[in-house]
């Protein structure tokens, strides 16, 4: 079956497999409706299939057709962080906007830069594109021009913003965080505010027992009906240097994590009943052995949409200090009983927004935002510099013991790293830290 909607233009036998085997009819129907402006007034795939085939596709909309596809193999994920600023929402608009228009590019490796803004009353949407490269494959298909997209909201805290973004691939999140990095030393050295970014962060919530309530309360915040508690996976990481009494940090982690999957039940009682998590055992040698807990999985039911989702939740380390939330499974509830039935994009994005948001308000009232953008600048760390990815900041930490020791290195230093050409290293050493 054919795939590959946008390395080689599709075929109409390629569009109709499409809409017909792989996305199904209702989603069909409902990106025609979208992006086509035509609703196919039927209940047969094959026949909606077979009038989306004959109609004209422009780039944009193939491209679309694409990210709904990849939709059924790669989870969407959605993320947010927060952004320090003391100009007005405005004024980083007008900023933005600027930028387009210049046609600024902010890597010339991959031709990133920002092709759209829109601003609503309290908000600003911003679409950046670029160009993703893939060493392995054949040369036809090592560049792929993508884009992604992410929203910068007002907050009640003055000076502060938060940024929100839906992305299939790591490199669209690595993409808007190094739009922001070039945007920040940009203003800098234009004189203007800074717009200081920093990443929503479990390890910024002090103390451990903190991480566990944030858990536990989200067990029982039930964003617009959704009911969290009942549990089915929670993962566990060690605070700090590991612990005497576990023989490895990953066996340790291991074994709590097999501990509490059996205890489950347990746990879902409790939060059923409006009891902490605290008062599980398995929980509480969490705790006593420096363990928290950094991701979840929930199955989730809102009566009032007869719908059920299972969500993940996960905190990010070690190159991208981020959260994920992502839905594995979509249900339909009928007379008591679930149905695997797949959402409408829409109503899947509405569900994924809501619990992100959920995230966000809960986290803000565990931490401050101020105080996390301020302990964001008191630790940079190799991949917040232009260009660094998980990969080469490993290769960078072989060889300097900081972002400050490497910035005192020259340019002929840093292309000796393995994945570092000249254009990065010069982007690096005029990074501002």
């Amino acid at each position: 079956m054919r795939r590959e909607i946008v390395e080689q233009y599709p075929t109409v036998k390629d569009i109709e497999v499409i809409y017909k085997d792989e996305i199904g009819r209702i989603d069909s129907q409902e990106f025609l409706r979208d992006d086509k402006k035509l609703f196919i007034h039927s209940g047969d795939a094959g026949k909606v299939a077979n009038v989306g085939k004959h109609l004209l596709y422009d780039l944009d909309s193939v491209l679309l057709l694409k990210k709904e596809l990849e939709g059924r193999s790669n989870s969407e994920k959605s993320t947010a962080f927060v952004v320090e600023s003391k100009d007005s929402i405005d004024g980083l608009e007008g900023d933005l906007r600027a930028l387009k228009e210049d046609g600024e590019i902010i890597n010339e490796d991959s031709s990133l830069r920002i092709t759209d803004t829109q601003r609503d009353e309290h908000s600003i949407d911003i679409q950046v594109s670029y160009t993703h490269r893939r060493s392995s494959q054949r040369n036809l298909m090592d560049a792929t021009s993508r884009t992604t997209y992410f929203k910068i909201h007002e907050t009640e805290e003055d000076n502060i913003y938060k940024v929100t973004q839906n992305f299939f691939n790591a490199d669209e999140f690595d993409s808007v965080k190094e739009l922001f990095g070039y945007w920040d030393r940009k203003r800098q050295f234009e004189g203007k505010s800074e717009v200081e970014r920093a990443d929503i962060r479990i390890e910024a919530i002090s103390p451990l027992e903190d991480r566990v309530d944030f858990f536990d309360e989200f067990l029982t915040y039930n964003p617009n009906n959704w009911d969290t508690r009942n549990v089915r996976h929670l993962g566990v990481r060690q605070n700090g240097d590991q612990d005497d009494s576990f023989d490895s940090i990953e066996s340790a982690g291991d074994e709590l994590e097999e501990q509490i999957d059996k205890h489950l039940s347990n746990i879902t009682e409790l939060a059923l009943t409006g009891k902490s998590l605290r008062d599980n055992p398995i929980v509480d040698k969490c705790i006593e052995n420096d363990f928290f807990f950094d991701s979840a999985k929930i199955y989730c039911e809102n009566v009032e949409r007869a719908r059920g989702v299972e969500i993940s939740v996960k905190f990010k380390q070690k190159g991208r200090n981020a959260f994920d939330l992502s839905i594995n499974k979509e249900y339909e509830l009928v007379d008591g009983d679930r149905k695997r039935e797949p959402f409408s994009p829409n109503f899947r994005d509405q569900t994924r927004r809501e619990f992100r948001d959920a995230v966000v308000d809960l986290y803000g009232e565990f931490k401050d935002m101020p105080d996390l953008v301020k302990e964001r600048g008191d630790s940079f760390d190799f991949t917040d510099l232009p260009g660094i990815g998980p990969t080469i900041a490993e290769n960078l930490e072989s060889e300097y013991e900081s972002v400050y020791e490497l910035m005192d290195a020259e340019v002929d230093n840093l292309i000796e790293i393995d994945g570092i050409g000249e254009s990065t290293a010069e982007r690096i050493l005029a990074t501002e830290v």
